[in-house]
């Protein structure tokens, strides 16, 4: 049996929003900016805009509680304030789904639990961070198409080897399950292979080690380099190729929810 879901929000872009989402989902649903709709009939579910130009989900959502209406209610809200959204649990709201300025600051969260190959992923433990650095990098970093090996040596005669995983006109991450005398700090040699317009391109880069995050059994090697012009003009040409790539295959993929 398909959920009947009643979605009041006075904002006609997220109410279609909202719609299309929870259609796909395979409930039925009912979109409205009107209180009295929701009077009129039964639903199993209620998504509440908290802010009405004459009225606001939370007085909404009372006067149900009010009548013996104990259909799960989950708020819609742009505060941040705790008191306004301890206001809507204590009238029987059991959730809130954040909006605007909430996502003007950078928010951190946990991953407790995954299912990729059904496309679900539970996080919890949110909270605010002051700064995100990956804003503050200068150029454009992308994700590679292919995972090629990765070279890093230091100044011991051991090569720790891994793969690419990202690469920018200044830096470049590296995935390995090695570490052979790495250290922030070190000063290295990276070797990597490119493919640009399938041709692979070899290259070998200067470069400095900023961080290591250590996982279970592996490393990610963050790395600030130092390409001289050759391997500078090599290293822009695909970076630049791989965004029109990824913006292209992300357009798509949007086109497919239109």
């Amino acid at each position: 049996m398909d959920y009947r879901v009643l979605v009041l929000e006075d904002n006609e872009l997220l109410l279609e929003t909202y719609g299309d989402f929870l259609s796909l989902k395979g409930c039925e649903v009912v979109l409205t900016s009107s209180v009295e709709k929701a009077y009129e009939e039964r639903f199993d579910m209620y998504l509440l805009d908290v802010k009405f130009p004459t009225s606001s989900g939370f007085e909404f959502l009372k006067s149900l509680r009010d009548s013996g209406d104990i259909t799960p209610a989950i708020f819609i809200t742009s505060y941040d304030q705790k008191d306004k959204l301890k206001e809507g649990f204590e009238i029987g709201g059991k959730a809130y789904i954040l909006k605007d300025h909430n996502f003007d600051k950078y928010i951190k969260a946990d991953i407790k639990t995954h299912e990729f190959l059904k496309g679900k992923i539970v996080l919890g433990n949110f909270r605010y961070l002051l700064n995100m650095p990956a804003t503050n990098r200068e150029f454009v970093r992308v994700h590679p198409d292919i995972m090629a090996s990765v070279e890093l040596s230091c100044e011991t005669d051991l090569v720790t080897h891994g793969k690419l995983f990202d690469l920018s006109l200044s830096g470049i991450g590296v995935v390995s399950e090695e570490n052979n005398g790495i250290y922030a700090g070190a000063k290295i040699e990276i070797k990597f292979d490119l493919l640009i317009n399938n041709k692979k391109e070899s290259l070998r880069v200067d470069g400095e080690v900023l961080n290591i995050l250590e996982y279970k059994d592996s490393y990610r090697y963050c790395i600030k380099i130092f390409p001289k012009s050759e391997k500078e003009i090599k290293i822009k040409k695909y970076v630049k190729l791989r965004e029109a790539q990824i913006l292209d295959s992300l357009d798509k993929e949007i086109d497919n929810y239109m």
